[in-house]
């Protein structure tokens, strides 16, 4: 896996502060919306989940305010498929079995146990 990494030099930044607080504020937040927006446009390039329509690509949202942001997911599906999920059995809602492709093959199944191992 690949990290963002953010260099703070606390130093240069509180001398900024003493010498003029005001500019250096408004400083500070456009460099946390730019490393948000960053990270955000990182993740939905980088990730490992397979998509079909890119909405769980649109689903990483993120929101900077004062000097503090965050990257989220904002949709179930999204966060399923980022953090995984617990254990659990898949039956058919409306029909008899399952069907799914194997190996490009299709199986057939009246359960499936999610994640299969």
């Amino acid at each position: 896996m690949k990290s963002v990494e953010i260099t703070r030099e606390f130093d240069k930044l509180v001398r900024a502060f003493e010498a003029a607080p005001v500019q250096t504020r408004d400083m500070v937040r456009r460099q946390v919306k730019m490393a948000v927006r960053d990270v955000r446009e990182y993740a939905r390039d980088h990730h490992r989940f397979v998509t079909r329509s890119g909405m769980t690509e649109k689903s990483i949202m993120s929101l900077a305010k004062d000097n503090q942001g965050t990257v989220m997911l904002t949709n179930n599906i999204a966060r399923w498929q980022h953090e995984g999920t617990k254990p659990y059995v898949i039956v058919p809602r409306s029909k008899k079995v399952l069907r799914f492709a194997i190996n490009k093959e299709f199986v057939f199944s009246k359960r499936v146990r999610h994640p299969a191992h």
